[in-house]
């Protein structure tokens, strides 16, 4: 029996996801040499890499899914496997589309955590950090190198304390609201988890439209900004002003 690549890869799509037997492919296909049993299991070994993603991406968003009920994180991540098909050769890059999921299912039903829904989002944000094309000259990157984020829980401190193996377990994300910055450093290439202050926040900005009009909030002044904007160029956030002069920001 032979069968076109179009026709094949048509059939063996459905089967590695799961969603077609093994009698069925191979009455399309035809037999494999290696015999049906040991065919059966490469959807397995698929489903398989999936959830060893997932769980080893989301370790920090696993912990507190089952802290807030048991056996919750295989069951949403059981659904996400089944409805949703990876869309880049990149295994990894499968994980990027879990926030979108359990966005929406929380939207539903109300079953997830908002902690979950963060710790979800840093994960991704620090992994589309590192595997972004570093920042030239005055390009700040933001949303690809460099993220900005509001969190209602400390997410950073539990993700860390998971990843190091220091929770305890059934803990979960103290409800305290934090402003993260993520980014690559350009001097160390290293990953950056910032607690940027009202001031850095504005100097960001002021980098970001430097034409556009700012209004200081009350307490800061110009020095505090250029202070705070001199620190995240030392980090290795914002490019230095060499750099930054045509922006029309003053020296």
């Amino acid at each position: 029996m032979s069968v076109s690549l179009d026709a094949f890869f048509a059939n063996m799509l459905p089967f590695l996801e799961g969603r077609v037997g093994v009698a069925e492919t191979v009455q399309a296909i035809g037999p494999s040499p290696s015999g049906n049993a040991r065919l059966a299991l490469y959807p397995k070994f698929i489903r398989r890499q999936k959830r060893s993603v997932l769980d080893g991406f989301f370790a920090s968003a696993r912990a507190a899914c089952d802290a807030h009920a048991p056996m919750l994180w295989n069951r949403l991540t059981d659904e996400f496997i089944n409805s949703v098909a990876p869309q880049h050769w990149e295994p990894n890059h499968y994980a990027g589309q879990l926030l979108t999921f359990l966005t929406a299912k929380q939207a539903q039903t109300a079953a997830i955590p908002p902690a979950v829904l963060e710790l979800v989002d840093f994960a991704w944000i620090r992994f589309s950090t590192m595997n972004a094309a570093p920042p030239q000259g005055t390009d700040l990157a933001i949303g690809r190198a460099l993220f900005v984020r509001y969190y209602a829980n400390e997410v950073a401190k539990f993700a860390l304390a998971v990843e190091d193996g220091s929770a305890l377990r059934g803990a979960v994300p103290e409800a305290f609201a934090c402003t993260l910055l993520v980014c690559r450093s350009r001097h160390s290439m290293r990953l950056e988890v910032v607690r940027p202050s009202l001031g850095a926040l504005v100097a960001l900005r002021r980098r970001e439209a430097p034409h556009a009009p700012v209004q200081l909030p009350r307490g800061l002044c110009e020095a505090d900004i250029d202070r705070e904007e001199a620190a995240l160029v030392t980090l290795g956030v914002l490019a230095p002003h060499s750099a930054a002069r045509g922006e029309g920001h003053p020296p």
